[in-house]
């Protein structure tokens, strides 16, 4: 697992080190500049990796790439990681039975609104 500022890539789909690398820096908003440096590739080796992720994860357009990891799982956003740790730290409180709220309106109103007034007998 690598994680990054804004984004955490996960390894699987048969990429390599290089391509998760890839992968999250693109995920993160980098420039081609910026990832060829990090990751030591010139402009070639970059566009071939690039290349190479789309074939594996069944992407059509560098794009779709990012969108394709998201849906994979392979990238997930650093900010939904800890809104599920919150949301599942406090499970058990959020699924209490709540009580009906007191001085509501009586369920026979409801129904004479819902029938415009009309009595029916059901």
């Amino acid at each position: 697992m690598i994680i990054g500022n804004e984004v955490i890539a996960h390894p699987g789909h048969g990429l390599t080190a290089v391509e998760l690398g890839v992968l999250l820096m693109h995920g993160e908003g980098e420039s081609n500049s910026r990832i060829m440096a990090a990751s030591g590739l010139d402009q070639m080796g970059l566009h071939m990796t690039e290349k190479q992720l789309r074939a594996k994860i069944g992407a059509r357009t560098p794009t779709h790439m990012i969108s394709r990891a998201f849906q994979l799982g392979i990238l997930t956003s650093r900010a939904l990681c800890l809104l599920l740790a919150i949301a599942s730290a406090d499970y058990d409180n959020g699924i209490k039975n709540r009580s009906p709220i007191k001085g509501g309106r009586p369920g026979t109103v409801l129904v004479r609104i819902k029938t415009g007034g009309r009595n029916i007998m059901a």
